[in-house]
């Protein structure tokens, strides 16, 4: 919840950057009308506004705040803010400080950290150090954690190899390492990587190559939380091949188009993936794609296929069709996915998603499903946009899923041009 102080160092950041000339700001508004009964056992209906506001000045100082208000029928009134930090570089030193509550993501997930960042360049060497600290707190519908204290040490190397023989080059590396603790109720230690390489193959079939591996494992149970190594090979300017090894444990909340996606099974899982993309020419592009998953908690392992294209021949109107296909253990999912993006004109945009699905699953047998999402944004003017969006999902074992919602959105963009000197 907002404290007083918070909302008074709020107010503070906005008078200032409103007294002093030489500072701008920018940022977004959004007010909702929403009714679903997706998280809850009965139906729903709340109001909430969402803004987030950014003031800087042209040389080393910024500052932001994200917060949310929310009055519904069965919480009440509530408020949270998620950033609210004030951020100064010191160049002669290659330093940046930020304070206060700010946005973070890492193994633990994206989260809120009331705390301190302090970053340091080596430019020379393209080293970026960061030291960090304070306590998380969850942000709702995204991976997130609430806890005692984190604090941590991570460094990124960035450097252009440009090393080439006659049949291969380095162009870039990327490297992460990092050291984190985390504490709630008890205290774990994570070490984390990740490595990324490009480069190209010339006058061979393969143009251009990505490989990349990232890692995050706690010491305390000898256990990697997320693991994954991916690979990416262009053979032409239209043909993209990708594989790719996942260890990780899903989301606790999907959007509606994942939850047609078998790969969206609950619960601690690894996945193998082989894909091969296609864009035959401007308007026409398509993907297939084969998959071996392995689910830890019931040691299921399972098979899948998946295929979709891509249509924009006729102006303003964009279509996609999918369907996915695993089975997994004594478990199956099969599922259709179409969907259709229209430019009605200048001021208007419409989509439109249908989704069918037959899934086998442990806990409730078979269940058919048959869902669509409509959503449509309308430009009232350069500044306010107007947004209607809802979606309906009928089961046949358990309880059907609707949401409806109405937004207004007002960016908000204060810019003056920077003085000459």
């Amino acid at each position: 919840m907002i404290s007083r102080n918070t909302l008074l160092c709020a107010g503070a950041l906005l008078l200032h950057a409103d007294m002093a000339g030489a500072w701008n700001w920018s940022g977004v508004l959004k007010s909702k009308l929403q009714s679903d009964n997706r998280y809850t056992t009965d139906a729903r209906i709340f109001s909430e506004v969402w803004g987030s506001l950014e003031v800087f000045d042209y040389q080393t100082m910024k500052g932001g705040i994200d917060f949310v208000t929310r009055q519904s029928d069965q919480q009440g009134f509530e408020a949270e803010i998620y950033q609210l930090y004030f951020q100064k570089q010191w160049p002669d030193y290659s330093s940046t400080i930020k304070a206060g509550r700010f946005h973070r993501a890492d193994s633990l997930g994206y989260y809120s950290l009331d705390g301190v960042n302090y970053q340091y360049q080596f430019a020379d060497q393209g080293i970026t150090l960061q030291l960090y600290g304070g306590v998380p707190r969850r942000i709702e519908d995204v991976r997130s954690v609430d806890g005692d204290w984190v604090y941590g040490l991570e460094m990124d190397w960035r450097h252009q190899l440009a090393w080439n023989s006659d049949w291969i080059t380095l162009d870039d590396i990327i490297m992460r390492g990092g050291f984190q603790q985390f504490a709630e109720q008890e205290t774990t230690t994570r070490l984390e990587s990740s490595a990324t390489v490009i480069g190209k193959f010339p006058a061979r079939f393969i143009q251009s190559y990505e490989l990349a591996m990232m890692t995050a494992y706690q010491t305390s149970s000898e256990t990697f939380e997320d693991f994954m190594i991916n690979g990416m090979l262009d053979f032409s300017e239209t043909i993209r091949v990708r594989a790719s090894y996942e260890l990780f444990q899903p989301k606790e909340k999907i959007t509606f188009r994942e939850k047609f996606h078998s790969i969206y099974a609950r619960g601690r899982q690894d996945l193998l993936r082989v894909n091969i993309n296609n864009q035959v020419n401007e308007w026409f592009e398509y993907h297939v794609g084969l998959k071996r998953a392995r689910r830890h908690e019931n040691e299921d392992v399972g098979y899948g296929m998946n295929a979709g294209l891509r249509w924009d021949y006729i102006r303003d109107l964009s279509l996609a069709a999918e369907i996915d296909y695993l089975e997994l253990g004594v478990e199956k999912s099969e599922n259709i996915y179409l969907s259709a993006d229209y430019t009605v004109n200048a001021d208007l945009l419409a989509n439109l998603n249908l989704a069918l699905a037959n899934n086998k699953k442990r806990l409730y047998g078979n269940n058919r499903s048959v869902g669509f999402e409509l959503n449509s944004k309308y430009r009232i003017n350069s500044e306010l946009f107007l947004n209607l969006s809802g979606s309906y999902i009928w089961y046949s074992t358990i309880d059907n899923e609707y949401l409806a919602a109405v937004q207004l959105t007002w960016y908000i963009d204060n810019f003056e041009a920077k003085a000459q000197r």
